[in-house]
C-alpha cells in the first residue's frame, strides 16, 4: 500500500508542473489592458497573476523535494526489512499517507 501512496506522491507534482507550464506560459504571451502609453502589458507582470502562480511554482518544488526524500525512506526501509528489522516502518506509513492527502489537495488547488 505504501508503494502505491508513492506513486500517487510521485504524480502530484509532476501533474501541477504541466498545469503550472501551461499556465506561466500563456500568462507570458497573454497581453491585455492598455497603460498610459497604449502599451498593453503582459498578464503576468500583474502583481495578482503572480500573487496566484509563484508560490505553486514552489510548492511544486517543494512536493518533488518531499518525494524524493519519502522515497529514500522507502527504499532504506525495504533494506531493513530484509534484515527483519521493521523500525522504520512506523515512521514510514504516516508520513506516505500524510503526503498523499496533503499533495493531491496542493496539486488539486493548484490546477483549479
Amino acid at each position: 500500500m505504501i508503494d502505491i501512496r508513492l506513486d500517487i506522491i510521485e504524480a502530484c507534482p509532476l501533474v501541477l508542473a504541466r498545469a503550472l507550464t501551461i499556465a506561466v506560459r500563456y500568462s507570458l504571451v497573454r497581453h491585455q489592458f492598455k497603460d498610459s502609453n497604449g502599451i498593453e502589458r503582459r498578464v503576468m507582470d500583474y502583481q495578482l497573476q503572480m500573487d496566484k502562480l509563484i508560490p505553486f511554482l514552489a510548492e511544486t518544488m517543494a512536493m518533488q523535494c518531499g518525494y524524493l526524500e519519502a522515497k529514500q525512506m522507502y527504499f532504506t526501509n525495504l533494506n531493513l526489512i530484509e534484515k527483519d528489522d521493521f523500525s522504520l516502518f512506523k515512521d514510514l506509513h504516516p508520513i506516505a499517507s500524510c503526503l498523499k492527502g496533503l499533495y493531491t489537495w496542493t496539486m488539486l488547488h493548484g490546477i483549479e
